[in-house]
């Protein structure tokens, strides 16, 4: 018996949330030749009105497959009601990682929610913008050990030598995951020479 269309694009759609990204970027182009223009619509609406589970699925759909226009109705997720729906869309838009999400993702570390703005720390450092350096170095003061952990690490794939002096002084620190954390966040800096 074969399967509906609408199972297979309903499976596909929760293959987006997989653990292997080969898995989620070959549903996404499944999704693409089935559905194109069409699944796009949907996702974006999804967005809208769907419930939290749906937007959920959109958001980790509209990740994986480039769509024209989904940049703002991702953005716009930032203010969804919904906590985790929030952390997702700066999870989704650190993947994508496209300057002009900079400013609602710098916005976003002021989320009420601490898994928000850790998401929104995160996503920063996928950026490798030096721009940010100085925003991130404020959660530094902190005593929050997750919020700390993700901004050292989002401090290290970001680069710039003007975090030294703080991830130094982590080394110091008496937790041992944010020693580990700012040994390797040092390693990734790019230092010049004195």
């Amino acid at each position: 018996m074969a399967l509906s269309r609408s199972r297979i694009i309903a499976a596909l759609v929760a293959a987006l949330q997989d653990g292997e990204e080969e898995v989620r970027r070959s549903a996404a182009q499944a999704l693409e030749r089935l559905e194109g223009p069409l699944q796009a619509e949907a996702l974006i609406q999804a967005l809208k009105t769907g419930d939290k589970v749906g937007k959920l699925q959109a958001l980790h759909a509209l990740a994986e497959i480039p769509i024209p226009g989904r940049i703002g109705p991702l953005v716009q997720m930032l203010k969804d009601p919904e906590e985790d729906v929030r952390a997702v869309a700066a999870q989704v838009l650190g993947r994508i990682a496209l300057p002009q999400t900079i400013g609602p993702l710098v916005e976003a570390l002021d989320d009420r929610s601490r898994s928000v703005r850790i998401s929104a720390i995160e996503a920063l450092g996928n950026f490798g913008d030096k721009r940010i350096t100085q925003v991130l170095l404020t959660f530094l003061g902190g005593e929050d050990a997750e919020t700390l952990e993700a901004t050292i690490e989002a401090l290290g794939k970001i680069g710039d030598e003007r975090a030294q002096g703080e991830l130094l002084r982590f080394l110091g620190d008496p937790r041992p995951s944010l020693r580990s954390k700012a040994a390797l966040a040092l390693g990734n800096l790019e230092l010049s020479d004195p």
